[in-house]
């Protein structure tokens, strides 16, 4: 096929003095061809619109039927016209054919085009360096990673810069303000420095409801201002305005599982050894990023003296059934805690209890494994299985949520023995029969 630029090409030549074989040979046309755009004067473009018609060679099939088909189009913007076809066909035996199908499907274009609902407009977004940082979670469970061959149940609080792309993000169970805090200062001191703005969705532990008077929660807003960050959300049900942390997701995800390909294993022998192969894919990733990122980085605000706590502290009273009420989740105690109050430090993976300035006593929160636990205090917690405490010794040297495992498959057993990282461990769990939900506390015996 001819194309405009060749033919411009062979006039280029013809008006140089060159002869016509061989500005033909000059534009790659055969001299036959040359000559027939030499005499007609016009591009190929320019003929084949001359060529075009705007009348019918036959009936339309469908304009009887049409009243019928503008109510389904109407209504519903992504229904595709392959499904209206079939159903005309279903509608009308025998009186459509399949090759009237791209005929069908012209009309239904046309007709949106011309009379159908208005499209929603997305204008481009123009990011500048050291502007917006975004951020939100993802789930990981789909790409099946274990820990010491036991399935490791998390989420990723993923960090990223809208203009140089520089991601990195930090292992987190739950979508808490304890996660959003932690992961948001882990990446801001890697990073270096402050962007102006950070944006997230509407989670809840940091936006309020559109009904509230003030935007963001006391707690997230007193983030934010520790680290001179102007707030910014989505707006309800636009995750595309949220598109560059989304499609980070997307490709971070993508490039994990390829990795995990290569390594030949999904196995991490521990937590730590699993973060360290994240950190790696991330500098990984961000390495065709230093041209951008090194602009970012000179535009970058001045981090504070030191970051802020992450760690959110409760006041909890023991109940008559020695178990204290932490965010939506029953624990056991030390039954001669019953009735005092309490104080609960909850971090992102541990939660301490205890009374004054002793914090003697350490659980995992959000269903953390045992060998996150730095320091176990003693328990003598006991009671029977009719009031719905079980307890389990354990011991050897595994992670935790093999006794979880085995929990699940006999929950009323009073004893079993069972592989844990720590010895001589007594485990207790609160069984709810109605919603299926079990919550573990841990403690060690010496």
């Amino acid at each position: 096929m001819i194309t405009d630029n060749q033919v411009r090409k062979l006039k280029k030549y013809l008006s140089k003095g060159k002869a016509l074989g061989a500005a033909a040979a000059k534009a790659d046309m055969d001299e036959k061809t040359a000559r027939k755009y030499r005499d007609l004067h016009m591009l190929p473009s320019e003929i084949k619109a001359s060529r075009s018609r705007d009348w019918r060679t036959r009936d339309d099939p469908f304009v009887e039927i049409w009243e019928e088909v503008e109510p389904y189009l109407s209504l519903n913007p992504g229904l595709e016209a392959k499904t209206v076809f079939s159903h005309l066909q279903r509608q009308y035996p025998g009186r459509f054919a399949d090759g009237q199908l791209r005929t069908f499907q012209r009309r239904v274009k046309i007709w949106r085009a011309s009379e159908g609902p208005h499209r929603e407009v997305f204008f481009p977004q123009v990011h500048s360096p050291g502007i917006l940082g975004q951020s939100d979670f993802t789930h990981m469970g789909e790409l099946g990673i274990t820990i010491a061959g036991q399935l490791f149940d998390h989420l990723i609080y993923h960090f990223v810069l809208t203009y140089s792309n520089w991601e990195t993000g930090t292992i987190c169970f739950s979508e808490s303000f304890e996660s959003l805090s932690e992961g948001l200062q882990n990446a801001l001191w890697q990073l270096g420095g402050v962007p102006e703005g950070h944006q997230t969705d509407r989670l809840s532990t940091a936006v309020h409801k559109t009904d509230s008077p003030e935007e963001f929660t006391q707690r997230y807003q007193a983030l934010l201002n520790h680290y001179q960050l102007t707030g910014r959300k989505t707006q309800p049900s636009s995750p595309n305005e949220n598109g560059d942390i989304e499609q980070r997701h997307y490709r971070f995800k993508k490039a994990l599982d390829q990795s995990l390909m290569l390594r030949g294993s999904r196995d991490f022998a521990s937590r730590d050894e699993y973060a360290l192969f994240l950190r790696q894919l991330f500098a990984q990733l961000n390495a065709g990023r230093q041209k951008r990122f090194t602009e970012e980085q000179a535009v970058l605000g001045s981090l504070p003296l030191q970051r802020l706590d992450a760690c959110t502290k409760l006041e909890v009273r023991v109940g008559p059934s020695s178990t204290i009420r932490v965010k939506h989740n029953v624990y056991s105690v030390d039954s001669r805690l019953i009735r005092e109050l309490v104080m609960i430090p909850c971090t992102l993976n541990i939660w301490k209890y205890g009374m004054g300035s002793d914090a003697w006593k350490v659980f995992p929160g959000c269903g953390v494994p045992a060998d996150t636990i730095s320091s176990i205090g003693i328990s003598s917690t006991g009671c029977s299985a009719s009031q719905g405490l079980l307890q389990i010794i354990v011991t050897g040297a595994t992670c935790f949520q093999a006794a979880v495992s085995g929990w699940l498959m006999t929950p009323y057993n009073k004893g079993m023995q069972l592989p844990l990282r720590q010895k001589n461990t007594c485990i207790s769990c609160i069984w709810q029969p109605k919603t299926m939900r079990r919550q573990w506390i841990m403690y060690s015996a010496c």
